[in-house]
């Protein structure tokens, strides 16, 4: 069943997965997020076996849908990246949508909120918690790397590419932009110093 089930993976084209459930697209993922306040902080993550789409990535969904879970939520990706040997990463709120591409090796959203993606290529040192809290069952799950990369984006017409690590079509900064900011800053000093007598 397993094996069928696999086959039927590799060819389809297209694949949806909701909610929580994006988190298995990778080969592993970080489970006990949402179950436990303290999951991170008393080391009571866990990693399981996901789908293995993507297989160099860990997700974790809704990361900003519950403050009781946040410690949990961030943790989850650098540690499960460190644990997992995986280069990449995605933060991903409660109603986005990523469309992930196996042929052109890229990630764009729909979102609301921008999601993050965390970039470890370049990371040579990565080091972890040795503080265990009280009635902890590991050490703490939190990580340091350096040489890491984020790049968030909201904008959908863009694409992530994981070959060259960066976003295909940047729009560029224009200089009238400064401008306005000098004018915006201008137009505020002139109001407080009218409200000031």
């Amino acid at each position: 069943m397993e094996k069928h089930f696999r086959v039927l993976l590799i060819m389809a084209s297209q694949y949806f997965f909701l909610e929580t459930a994006k988190k298995i697209i990778g080969e592993k993922f970080i489970d006990n997020t949402d179950s436990d306040l303290y999951a991170s902080y008393r080391g009571q993550m866990r990693i399981g076996n996901g789908l293995n789409i993507f297989g160099d990535l860990i997700i974790q969904p809704n990361i900003f849908a519950d403050s009781d879970y946040y410690e949990n939520r961030t943790s989850s990706v650098l540690w499960g990246m460190m644990r997992n040997r995986k280069r990449f990463g995605i933060y991903l709120n409660s109603n986005d949508f990523l469309h992930l591409s196996h042929s052109n090796k890229s990630v764009s959203g729909i979102v609301e909120t921008p999601y993050l993606l965390v970039d470890a290529s370049q990371t040579t040192k990565v080091d972890s918690s040795i503080y265990r809290a009280n009635k902890s069952i590991d050490t703490r799950q939190i990580v340091a790397m350096n040489n890491l990369s984020i790049s968030l984006t909201n904008y959908s017409e863009i694409n992530y590419s994981f070959e060259t690590q960066k976003f295909d079509n940047l729009t560029a900064v224009k200089s009238d932009d400064e401008n306005n900011i000098a004018d915006f800053f201008h137009f505020i000093k002139i109001i407080l110093i009218r409200l000031i007598p």
